[in-house]
């Protein structure tokens, strides 16, 4: 299981009045599990990630995903993601929306 918790070090530049004086954090946590599939590599990951104050910045508030990959052969891996977001609500900037995704990716080491 692994943690991330990022805050803002950093003052945002006056230039850019809607990031003034906003104090952003996001944060993730994700549990992955690796395991043999019939001789080849395999993982199964599941993430829960969010931010406060991040609207401006283009996060989602919200964000549910899931992940399956394994090796198809050496060197070669192939992975499914589905991801839910869900956007600040329109009295924090947002647009009171979610929305879904579905990816795959093909990745070669050499």
């Amino acid at each position: 299981m692994s943690q991330i918790f990022a805050k803002s070090l950093l003052t945002f530049p006056a230039v850019d009045s809607s990031l003034s004086g906003h104090d952003s954090v996001s944060w993730n946590l994700e549990v992955d599990y690796g395991f043999d599939l019939s001789g080849h590599a395999a993982s199964a990951g599941l993430s829960y990630q969010g931010s406060d104050e991040a609207v401006n910045l283009g996060l989602p508030e919200t964000r549910l995903a899931a992940v399956f990959g394994f090796e198809i052969a050496e060197g070669l891996g192939i992975a499914f993601e589905y991801v839910h977001d869900e956007d600040y609500d329109r009295a924090d900037g947002g647009t009171g929306e979610s929305a879904d995704a579905v990816t795959c990716r093909l990745a070669l080491k050499f």
